[in-house]
């Protein structure tokens, strides 16, 4: 296989065929879930809710940090990890919570879990980071900025 893998996007009639950055470019991550509505939120928000604040943890994130990237005040993100079967996150703030699970899970197929639990805080010489780790990029930037470490990672998984 060439390095740079091709992949079929398209029709299957008439697929495009990219490779390498090309097709880092046109992988999509949507703003939002389109499945996902009011009734799932609180259904799920429990599970994303444990796993926020556990990879958080692992992340060694203060818990306003946390509240942040999933855009919720850090006293409704208190309230809410202390009972999680009574909360219910916003659609925006389920998608943000799997973003973080995205990106942890990422870092779980790349490295050690040392490495793993330790690659978000350091600094990071990546254009994309400009030498900010990329806590400090996802912080700094907002959401944008979790769909991209969420694709720079994947690219590195698929070798780009």
């Amino acid at each position: 296989m060439p390095d740079d893998a091709d992949v079929a996007v398209g029709s299957p009639a008439l697929p495009t065929v990219l490779t390498g950055r090309a097709l880092l470019k046109e992988m999509v991550i949507p703003k939002s879930d389109p499945f996902m509505n009011a009734d799932d939120c609180r259904r799920m928000s429990p599970a994303a809710l444990r796993a926020t604040r556990k990879i958080g943890l692992a992340w060694r994130m203060e818990l306003a940090d946390v509240a942040r990237l999933l855009c919720i005040s850090e006293v409704d993100y208190a309230h809410a990890i202390e009972a999680p079967a009574d909360a219910s996150l916003s659609e925006d703030q389920m998608f943000r919570a799997g973003l973080m699970i995205g990106i942890y899970g990422a870092l779980g197929s790349l490295f050690d879990i040392e490495a793993a639990e330790s690659w978000p805080n350091r600094p990071n010489k990546a254009p994309l980071f400009n030498g900010r780790s990329a806590i400090k990029y996802m912080l700094a930037e907002g959401g944008d900025a979790m769909i991209n470490v969420l694709r720079y990672l994947q690219a590195i998984r698929m070798g780009l």
